[in-house]
């Protein structure tokens, strides 16, 4: 018996986590983890997150129980510190297996380590996998270590030498004890008040597979925006000036690979041209500051540390002054 911790990769298809839980396992309980961390203020007096990013977390999570339902499972939804929540569901199954995306910055990582660390000593092990990038970590060309300190030479040694790999189908079914319907009064946590979007914004934002695919749908095939995605992606103003794709791809609920899949296929009925490649240069993009994370995260978050120190001294000095 296995859990599937979905994090950023809210959705079924193209996700090597609960593709390989369902091959392995008889019986698969998905769940998702509202880390209490989310809602806190941080060091430089601002939200974890926003508003806007909460409602699309919460939209996003809806669309995943619904997918979930089905193919004959549900969304456990838990919130808390995540290695207490974790920890009481490991016991609730007795399962034996976490299935989890892999992670490459300090703060995901110093919270897996305590979800391990909760675990030790019993008999649930803890297993992570590629579900974000582009290229799948184990097929570069080279050790972390010897990652390129430039984009130009990542590039360059990877988009024609490196296969992405096609994208993995989504379950016909998996197999789950009897799940409880999505815990609103939790779920409605993530909004306590009703959000306003602007309505000069150029785009209405809503969080899940559906919507993704729908934007995927509308800049490529109603619009052909991909076709001249190169001369206006820098524009300011517009709903066809860039992908806008960002949001959806932060929370998985479309895959780097699923676009790059959809943009071969346009490449091949509309004809290929610089603005078509420049998408997957951009993923490109993506992908390499994710690799350069993975290899540098202790500097870039030594500095983060450290600004936040600064930070604390001037609220201390300002104290002082005021008293």
């Amino acid at each position: 018996m296995a859990l599937v911790w979905f994090k950023t990769n809210l959705r079924l298809s193209d996700n090597e986590c609960l593709c390989n839980a369902v091959a392995e396992n008889d019986i698969v309980v998905p769940f998702y983890c509202l880390d209490d961390h989310l809602f806190q203020i941080t060091a430089f007096k601002f939200k974890k997150a926003g508003d806007f990013r909460l409602k699309f977390l919460k939209e996003s999570l809806q669309q995943l129980e619904q997918d979930l339902r089905k193919v004959g499972s549900g969304l456990v939804l838990l919130k808390g510190t995540p290695e207490k929540e974790i920890f009481k569901l490991v016991k609730e199954y007795g399962a034996q297996r976490i299935y989890a995306e892999k992670e490459v910055a300090p703060e995901e990582l110093a919270t897996q380590k305590k979800v391990t660390d909760k675990l030790l000593g019993f008999n649930c092990s803890f297993s992570t996998f590629d579900c974000r990038n582009l290229f799948h970590a184990e097929d570069l060309p080279f050790s972390f270590e010897l990652l390129p300190d430039v984009f130009t030479a990542f590039r360059k040694s990877t988009e024609n030498t490196v296969s992405i790999r096609p994208v993995l189908p989504k379950p016909l079914a998996i197999r789950s004890p009897p799940i409880a319907a999505l815990n609103l009064a939790v779920l409605n946590e993530l909004n306590s008040t009703d959000i306003i979007a602007d309505p000069r914004a150029a785009i209405q934002f809503k969080g899940g597979t559906e919507q993704a695919q729908q934007r995927l749908h509308y800049y490529l095939y109603e619009t052909m925006a991909l076709s001249t995605y190169k001369q206006t992606r820098n524009g300011m103003v517009g709903e066809r000036y860039s992908s806008k794709f960002s949001a959806w791809l932060a929370l998985g609920c479309i895959s780097a690979r699923e676009l790059y899949e959809a943009i071969k296929k346009y490449e091949v009925a509309y004809r290929a041209n610089e603005s078509t490649y420049w998408l997957v240069f951009e993923l490109l993009w993506r992908d390499y500051f994710g690799f350069c994370m993975q290899k540098n995260a202790k500097r870039y978050f030594q500095r983060s540390a450290n600004l936040q120190s600064m930070s604390a001294n001037i609220d201390q000095f300002n104290r002082k002054l005021n008293h």
